[in-house]
């Protein structure tokens, strides 16, 4: 049934009067911003348990928002983040920088756990098989997080549609086989540009 059929009426704006309900998306936009701008905060803080909670909030949000964003699957949280930078220029324009700077950080700190943990993974898939996977961020996927068998446990929307191990920026990893025959696994970071591992690239500690 269609959400037009549900109203019992025509299809709806967005803040116009229905009998006694008002829809009333752009206050629901403002309080996504504002639970993502908190979230982003109790992260930074390392507050673990706020910081679960304003997910909820921000995840029945978009729900209610954009529910193609919401899934199954949910979208990955760098497309996330763009969708609430842009309602941030609209709700909370002076916000937006700030908002931006902290989902940068956050990105660049979560694609380097990932790398830390996929290095490990890497080294016990060795251990265990002998060698490392082929090369390539899809082959990176099918090898480490295989359901049956998974070397590391990485958060959703860390595997693509297209099932590639992706950094925070939704980009899949930079992963091929080195001339020593070693594993040579980083993100293109936040200018999205290969940089041979150099510049703002983000590769796992070594």
């Amino acid at each position: 049934m269609k959400r037009r059929d549900l109203l019992l009426g025509p299809a709806v704006i967005p803040g116009l009067l229905i009998g006694r309900a008002v829809l009333a998306a752009p206050a629901d936009e403002q309080r996504l911003v504002e639970a993502m701008a908190r979230w982003a905060e109790l992260r930074s803080s390392g507050d673990a348990r706020g910081a679960a909670a304003k997910t909820a909030e921000a995840q029945g949000l978009i729900a209610k928002l954009r529910p193609d964003l919401a899934g199954p699957p949910p979208a990955s949280r760098a497309v996330v983040f763009d969708y609430v930078l842009e309602l941030a220029a609209r709700r909370q324009p002076a916000a937006r920088p700030k908002l931006e700077a902290a989902f940068l950080r956050l990105q660049v700190e979560d694609t380097r756990a990932a790398l830390h943990a996929i290095k490990q993974a890497l080294e016990h898939y060795r251990m265990d098989r002998g060698d490392y996977p082929g090369g390539g961020a899809k082959a990176l996927a099918t090898a480490l997080t295989d359901p049956r068998n998974p070397y590391v446990q990485l958060p959703a929307g860390s595997v693509s549609a297209a099932g590639e191990l992706v950094d925070g920026w939704g980009r899949p990893l930079h992963y091929v086989r080195g001339a020593d025959g070693g594993a040579v696994v980083y993100s293109y970071g936040p200018n999205g540009r290969d940089d041979g591992g150099g510049a703002d690239d983000i590769a796992p500690p070594r």
